[in-house]
């Protein structure tokens, strides 16, 4: 994980320091596809596309994203040197030359080893959800994941999880709708899921399903953001 005690930044010094340069171009580029573009920019792009400008959730989205292209462009300085001056012209972390800064120092305040741990969790449970829409996709039961309904069966602890760290499961899992159920439900590889095509109709702002009547087919969350 990018903030996980600084895991990248400090691999990454190591490597610069031993010359291991294709080592250094393998871990940022694993970084980039698998968490972030795969993974956080998928699900926070509602977050910054559709809450209001000055949102509270909108703009903590925003920041991590200016320190991740901070810690990147330093860390990729070294290597993609033209580049990398170029996005500094535009973000200005140093008002001279990106290569005039150091590696960027992560100052967490918060234990990132039992924040790992349950990420972990979160992601079985994630990783579970995804493979029980592949397959009703493959059924034809939805197509796009904005079209699906998500019921989950987690034991206690799991629930406790995500209840602290995912304020909005639907919005997590890129789905319309989502709930916790006692029901029995086809199990997977650490919880139960089913799957079925969301109720109501789509939003023409999010394109989330709702069963709201709101003028022009709004969900709640957009009226309330457009009248605001």
């Amino acid at each position: 994980m990018l903030f996980g005690n600084g895991d990248v930044v400090q691999s990454c010094e190591k490597a610069y320091v031993e010359y291991r340069f294709a080592d250094i171009v393998q871990t940022l580029s694993n970084l980039m596809t698998n968490e972030l573009s795969a993974y956080y920019l998928d699900y926070t792009k509602d977050i910054l596309y559709i809450e209001n400008i000055e949102d509270n959730q909108r703009r903590q989205v925003q920041t991590v994203l200016y320190t991740a292209v901070e810690v990147l462009t330093k860390l990729w300085a070294p290597i993609l040197c033209h580049t990398c001056e170029e996005i500094n012209d535009f973000m200005h972390f140093d008002e001279e030359s990106i290569h005039l800064t150091s590696f960027q120092s992560l100052e967490l305040n918060f234990d990132t080893e039992a924040l790992r741990e349950k990420m972990d969790t979160l992601f079985k449970v994630r990783k579970d959800v995804l493979k029980a829409m592949e397959e009703s996709r493959a059924q034809g039961v939805i197509g796009k994941s904005l079209e699906a309904k998500v019921c989950v069966h987690v034991d206690d602890q799991t629930k406790a999880i995500m209840e602290e760290i995912v304020k909005k499961p639907q919005q997590w899992l890129i789905v319309s709708q989502f709930a916790f159920t006692a029901d029995q439900l086809p199990m997977y590889e650490l919880c139960g899921v089913k799957v079925e095509h969301a109720d109501g109709h789509a939003c023409p702002r999010c394109w989330n399903y709702t069963t709201s009547e709101n003028e022009d087919g709004l969900c709640d969350r957009c009226a309330h953001i457009l009248h605001k």
